[in-house]
């Protein structure tokens, strides 16, 4: 005589598989939020770097009086960073800013100062006098044509 088999009961195994799953969208979440934030106080820290590097460099160009680092640590204070290197060669400022967020040391760097020199451009843009209006002084109704 053959052995009867007991009908396999699983009444209530998708509430563990929901559970389990609802877990582990938790834990995702729980780890992809805050690295998340992290990225977006990043851009700001880059956002010091680039602030602190062009108030440096308008400040070794002359056109704001003053001393370049200086300037440089007051415009990532503005911004919530802190000047970690400032370096002025002759009008290009190079400077290093870093902001500590729980724990986390976020830094970035910025360069700024006068562009460089390309003869390539300079003939290209001298070439390139761009679209000319003209205007009908005389009529009420005036229209611009692009010559």
């Amino acid at each position: 005589m053959r052995a009867r088999r007991r009908p396999v009961n699983d009444l209530g195994s998708g509430s563990v598989l929901a559970v389990a799953i609802l877990g582990a969208c938790l834990l995702l979440t729980a780890v992809l939020v805050p690295a998340l934030a992290m990225l977006a106080l990043g851009q700001g820290v880059q956002g010091a770097a680039d602030a602190a590097a062009l108030a440096a460099a308008d400040t070794a160009s002359g056109a704001v009086p003053g001393i370049p680092c200086e300037a440089a640590a007051a415009a990532a204070a503005l911004n919530g960073a802190t000047v970690a290197a400032c370096r002025v060669d002759d009008l290009i400022a190079t400077v290093a800013v870093e902001r500590r967020v729980a724990g986390f040391r976020l830094g970035a760097e910025a360069r700024a100062g006068p562009p460089r020199a390309n003869p390539e451009r300079a003939n290209r843009e001298r070439a390139f006098k761009g679209p000319r209006v003209e205007t009908n002084a005389s009529c009420d109704s005036c229209e611009l044509r692009l010559l």
